[in-house]
């Protein structure tokens, strides 16, 4: 499916919604953890890159262009590196998916949370009110007069 139509409601079937929110969120969750190791592992082996391009050229003892190597030279020249570069693009993808994992995860959490305050009006019998307007305000009117109410 995708978050796109796995975040809508179905208010006339919250059953159904109902079994469906734990796989939904297992399934965003999951994505989630994915996305947080591949970042984690893209991080290491952004380490790793570092240290071999940094080494190399400390090794090399001179630039290309004759300049001799010293820490703060490798370190300058090290951030520009064509594979330093590419590592850091790979991360800021990388985080991107975890943002976009976390929005995923925090729409599934907001459509439990909608559910159950559907399924709560549902048991109030606020859709069975003649005249309800199914605006918000009378909405939590109604389920407070109906939670309020003495019998």
């Amino acid at each position: 499916m995708g978050i796109g139509t796995d975040k809508k409601i179905d208010r006339f079937n919250l059953e159904k919604e109902s079994e469906l929110i734990a796989s939904q969120l297992w399934t965003y969750s999951k994505e989630l953890a994915d996305a947080e190791k591949e970042l984690e592992h893209l991080l290491n082996k952004h380490k790793v890159i570092v240290a071999d391009v940094s080494y190399a050229l400390y090794k090399a003892g001179k630039t290309a262009d004759g300049v001799k190597v010293t820490k703060d030279v490798a370190v300058s020249r090290t951030d520009s590196a064509t594979s330093v570069v590419d590592s850091l693009e790979e991360i800021t993808d990388a985080k991107y998916e975890v943002r976009m994992a976390k929005a995923a995860v925090s729409a599934i959490e907001f459509k439990k949370s909608a559910i159950n305050n559907l399924v709560k009006l549902q048991l109030t019998g606020y859709y069975n009110q003649p005249g309800h307007s199914g605006k918000i305000g009378d909405t939590q009117d109604a389920m407070h007069a109906h939670l309020n109410r003495e019998d």
